[in-house]
Parts: structure tokens; C-alpha cells; sequence
């Protein structure tokens, strides 16, 4: 929603989901967790906002170990390796609202996005398609079955 004075006001919901491990019973399927969280924001037309605390920390521990000699009571350990690493994201979202007012600023604003995403593409020279083959004489050709 817009006003006269170009205040814009945003109502924004974000939600990071993600697949875990089913620990609640011995179901032997993924679970799907959602994290949610709604707002609502008032910015002048033009100007930016960054939005974030959508903070997740993990604990990830791997275990290595070589068959059979990691087994081993008193060597096991040598042939044993533990990994523990700590991975965290954090979602922010950068948004800048824009009122148009009329076609002619609609058109502009489109192509103006239509280049910026131009630049961002990679530069590759498309090959030219194959030559097709000679159609081979009579009704046992492929191409002549397509054809027909």
C-alpha cells in the first residue's frame, strides 16, 4: 500500500524451511521444519531496508573410521576420526520499494531490470545446429518414416 506522500508500507512474511532427521518416531522419512516470521513495515518510495534475525545454528558430528581396525579395543582409536563443526545462517532480506506512477515509468523501470539482468548472464557463443542427414531413398529410412 502507498499514500500520497510516498510512504510505502510493506506487510512481509519470510519462511526458511528445511529437511531433518525424524526423531519423534522410528519413521525412516524426512521432516520438513519451517521457521516463520511475519512483519509489518512502513519505508519512504526509493529507500532501502534490511530485514533479518532469521538465525539458525547447527551442530554437525561425523564419525570416520577404517572397517574393522577402528574396532580394535586398545589401536581402535588411531584408525577412528571425529568431526565436529558448528555451521550457522542468517537470512536477511534487502528490500527498496518503488511507487510507479504511470505506464511510461512501468515501461522504463522494466527494461532498466531487463539489462541489469543482461549483465548478469553469462557470455557463451550458442553452437549452430547440426546439418540434418541425407534422407535415405525408399520406406526403410527413419527420417523418411518421420516424414511420413
Amino acid at each position: 500500500r502507498s499514500g500520497q506522500n510516498g510512504l510505502v508500507v510493506l506487510d512481509i512474511n519470510q519462511e526458511v524451511s528445511d529437511v531433518v532427521k525424524t526423531t519423534t518416531s522410528e519413521i525412516n522419512s524426512p521432516t520438513i521444519r519451517q521457521r516463520r516470521v511475519a512483519t509489518s513495515v512502513a519505508v519512504n518510495d526509493g529507500h532501502s531496508l534490511a530485514i533479518g534475525g532469521m538465525v539458525q545454528e547447527k551442530a554437525q558430528i561425523t564419525n570416520e573410521s577404517v572397517p574393522v581396525l577402528g574396532d580394535l579395543p586398545i589401536v581402535g582409536p588411531a584408525f577412528r576420526n571425529r568431526i565436529d563443526g558448528r555451521v550457522r545462517t542468517e537470512l536477511i532480506v534487502f528490500i527498496r520499494p518503488k511507487v510507479i506512477r504511470g505506464t511510461v515509468e512501468a515501461d522504463r523501470i522494466a527494461e532498466d531490470f531487463r539489462q541489469q539482468f543482461r549483465a548478469m548472464m553469462p557470455i557463451r557463443p550458442v553452437p549452430a545446429p547440426l546439418p540434418m542427414a541425407a534422407m535415405p531413398i525408399g520406406p526403410d529410412g527413419v527420417l523418411r518414416r518421420m516424414i511420413d
